[in-house]
This record gives structure tokens, C-alpha cells and sequence, in this order.
């Protein structure tokens, strides 16, 4: 979790970054990604800045996890640091991702995505990923 931790900090999103890395059955790092805008878009304050700009444009750190994979991802782990919206959830499953490990977020934070959240775990469960939460890094105030 600590190197998700430092992959989000890689994210210019000014409401926060996320961090996503895919690790095989030997615990060996095959993928990592941010939230962040697609390679040629640059990342300008102003869209950054404007969430009807930037949502559109945005692609999540799961996402870019598994396209960044340097090896095949099925069997695979996730470890993230926001639980994956149901989209991010669909993409998982069809790739073959077996296991999501998050840190657990305050409630208050992703009001918009919690319905998202909600779906995304139900579908990972009815897929047979397992899930589950990592405690909060130190010094967080999670």
C-alpha cells in the first residue's frame, strides 16, 4: 500500500490523487497507475480545475494500472487507495484481477461516488473477487 500511496502522489487532480498497483501470485509489481488525463493531454490547471471538464477527460488509477501492466494481468492483485468505482470494478473482473485491497475513505469525502462504490463491490463479490480494506497510513487522520 505504501508504493499506491506514492503513485497517487504522482496525480495533478487537485481534489486528490489515487494510486493503484497490480502485483502477481509472487507479490512482484506488474502495473501502477494514477488518475490522471491521457498521454497528449496536457495537464492545464484551468481543466483540472473544472469538474465538468475534467471528468470526461479523467482516466482512474485502476485503469491505468492494468494498461500500464508489463506482464498479463490475469490473476492478479490490486492494491488501491479508493475503492474502484463500478466502472474501474467491470474492467477488474474482465481482466481477471482476483483480489482489491483498499484503504478505507471517510464517508464524506466521495459523497458523489458512493453509489459507485456501493454497486462496485456488490459486482465484485457476485464475480468472486475478494475485497478487503488495509488500515489507514499513519498520520492520515483516517
Amino acid at each position: 500500500m505504501r508504493l499506491a500511496d506514492e503513485v497517487a502522489s504522482w496525480s495533478k487532480d487537485p481534489k486528490g490523487g489515487v494510486g493503484a498497483v497490480l502485483v502477481d501470485d509472487r507479490k512482484r509489481v506488474i502495473g501502477v497507475g494514477f488518475n490522471g488525463f491521457p498521454d497528449r493531454i496536457p495537464d492545464n490547471p484551468a481543466l483540472l480545475a473544472d469538474q465538468e471538464a475534467k471528468l470526461p477527460r479523467m482516466i482512474h488509477a485502476e485503469m491505468n494500472a492494468v494498461l500500464n501492466a508489463v506482464a498479463p494481468v490475469h490473476g492478479s492483485t490490486m492494491f488501491t487507495t479508493l475503492a474502484p468505482c463500478a466502472e474501474c470494478a467491470k474492467l477488474l473482473i474482465q481482466a481477471g484481477v482476483i483480489a482489491v485491497y483498499r484503504r478505507p475513505h471517510p464517508e464524506h469525502r466521495h459523497k458523489s461516488w458512493t453509489e459507485s462504490f456501493r454497486i462496485a463491490e456488490v459486482i465484485l463479490g457476485e464475480a468472486g473477487v475478494e475485497v478487503g480494506t488495509v488500515a489507514p497510513k499513519p498520520g492520515s487522520g483516517d
